[in-house]
């Protein structure tokens, strides 16, 4: 990665984060911390950054708000997505639950699924795995403070190393015609990773995120098998290519 590209995305990133350390910009880069002081120090001549001890945050930044916050947007769509979602895990089925609000609600409709292993990054999920009847694993790594969100090396080999049947991912936007998109540059490769260590990949969407576009491509729909969101789909683009490559869409109403 260019040290351009690289600046940009620790932009990106800072605008998702209230403030990110050097030793976790220097980790998710997979760079030295020396390295990234180097960048922060020529980002904040340019004005673009503040640094502070330790760390940085992007001046007048517009932050997305955090699992927890968006969870009360859309709450109706979101309930109805993630129990389409839960319908198509079976007892004894191995599920990774990727962050997010939408998929942190498939953990409530979960509760009564009979030796159900579930496997997330997410802190925010968890809260609703809290059930006798789940063994819940969560792998280890570095803690995105904005998510709730485990990411980093160590989080990334563990789903290199796992064969799961279902993964469910959320996103940020859909790119018309291509694929799912997510803003912060630091859950890209755990957000591939999951997806590559699953037997079937469903992404969860209510009808908003089709009017944006992140920065990241994460997924052609290729790869995804199953989408499921609550309005129909008025992108002709997106509609031809999702049944073009056979991608099963699910409609909630």
């Amino acid at each position: 990665m260019s040290k351009l590209n690289r600046q940009q995305k620790l932009i990106e990133a800072l605008k998702n984060s209230p403030a990110l350390s050097v030793n976790e910009l220097s980790s998710l880069f997979q760079v030295s911390p020396m390295t990234i002081r180097r960048d922060l120090i020529e980002l904040e001549k340019s004005k673009s950054i503040v640094r502070l001890y330790g760390g940085a945050f992007v001046t007048n930044k517009e932050s997305i708000s955090p699992a927890f916050q968006r969870a009360e947007e859309n709450i109706d769509a979101k309930e109805r997505i993630a129990a389409a979602a839960a319908a198509l895990v079976r007892s004894g089925d191995s599920i990774i639950l990727d962050g997010g609000s939408t998929v942190g609600a498939i953990g409530k409709y979960l509760q009564h699924q009979d030796d159900l292993t579930v496997i997330t990054p997410s802190l925010y999920c968890v809260q609703n795995l809290r059930s006798p009847n789940l063994s819940v694993l969560i792998p280890g790594g570095v803690l995105l403070q904005s998510d709730s969100m485990l990411i980093g090396a160590d989080c990334e080999a563990y789903f290199k190393n796992i064969v799961a049947d279902i993964v469910f991912v959320g996103a940020s936007g859909i790119r018309s015609g291509r694929g799912i998109t997510i803003v912060s540059p630091f859950q890209y490769s755990i957000k591939k990773a999951m997806i590559s260590s699953a037997k079937k990949a469903v992404v969860l969407v209510d009808h908003t995120k089709f009017q944006k576009d992140g920065l990241n491509l994460v997924a052609d729909f290729r790869d995804i098998d199953v989408l499921i969101t609550d309005l129909p789909i008025d992108d002709t683009r997106t509609l031809q290519y999702l049944e073009e490559v056979g991608t099963k869409v699910i409609y909630t109403g």
